[in-house]
């Protein structure tokens, strides 16, 4: 089944066509408006040869608009001129579809798409200003679950406080393994509130690859769900210490680290710039996997 028909005639239109058609470059064609007849297709192409090319375009109005018939008719104009002015020599792809004006919109004007970037903010500069710019909004979904920019920002700060408290400092590597959930979410934006590093971790991998990419990056310190500290602890990194952060005790002390925090207390992002935001290592598959310092720009 089709619903666009393309009807080459050999024989001249109406003179009603002849008088209204207007000329684009060496093509003539008309655009005809109100010729749908019930039944018919949703679009019709005639074309008739004359002293020029006679092209009646009939549309059904609910498929398409005038503006989308018209800029159809233009590409057909100028892609029968490409194709005579090529004596019918060109390949496909060598012919043009588009006028200087319309190429030069779209290959010059819609790619101009160059901005400055922040290169001296972090990811959680960025957010802090989403979270001021936006608070009730839906920041991130997992399942049924949402979280705001507002509730977001302040887990996040819970952690990064309860994790500054175990000794993370700016530039620290923390090892981080969570599923995919909320919970990941608010690791990563705490641990790079503090101009700390995040090591994704999954749990699933070989433990003597988890070890060596724990010991290789320095972590101190990883977190993590409950449900996986047998796992992590069985891995044999014994200079990375375990934090879960869903264990109901460790809950707890973040909510009172939250409720107890003063302004001199809060977590701040570190003066300067840190340099990286995570570390993230290659499959090794020609050797030893590598540690790949990502920076925050």
């Amino acid at each position: 089944l089709y619903q666009i028909v393309y009807n080459y005639q050999d024989s001249a239109l109406s003179g009603y066509l002849g008088e209204r058609a207007r000329t684009i470059g060496e093509t003539d064609f008309e655009l005809v408006d109100g010729l749908y007849q019930l039944g018919e297709y949703d679009l019709t192409v005639d074309v008739a040869p004359g002293d020029g090319f006679l092209v009646n375009w009939k549309y059904h109005p609910d498929a398409f608009s005038a503006d989308a018939v018209a800029g159809m008719a233009e590409h057909f104009a100028t892609l029968v001129d490409s194709i005579l002015d090529s004596d019918g020599q060109s390949p496909i792809g060598m012919l043009n579809l588009l006028g200087d004006e319309e190429r030069r919109l779209v290959t010059e004007a819609w790619n101009r798409t160059e901005a400055d970037f922040p290169a001296q903010r972090t990811c959680w500069d960025l957010f802090a200003e989403q979270v001021e710019a936006n608070p009730d909004a839906s920041a991130v979904t997992c399942g049924q679950l949402t979280l705001t920019y507002r509730e977001l920002a302040d887990r996040s700060s819970a952690l990064a406080l309860a994790l500054r408290r175990r000794g993370v400092a700016p530039g620290d590597v923390v090892g981080v393994c969570y599923e995919r959930s909320l919970d990941l979410v608010v690791a990563l934006l705490a641990v790079m509130r503090l101009g700390a590093v995040y090591l994704p971790l999954d749990d699933r991998l070989p433990a003597e690859r988890l070890s060596y990419m724990v010991e290789d990056s320095g972590a101190q310190l990883i977190i993590c769900h409950e449900a996986v500290m047998d796992r992590l602890a069985a891995v044999g990194t014994p200079k990375a210490r375990l934090y879960a952060t869903d264990r109901q005790d460790d809950q707890a002390d973040q909510t009172r680290a939250a409720a107890a925090e003063t302004s001199a207390d809060a977590p701040d992002s570190p003066a300067s710039t840190p340099p990286a935001a995570y570390i993230i290592y290659t499959s090794g598959s020609t050797g030893r996997p590598k540690g790949v310092v990502v920076p925050h720009a």
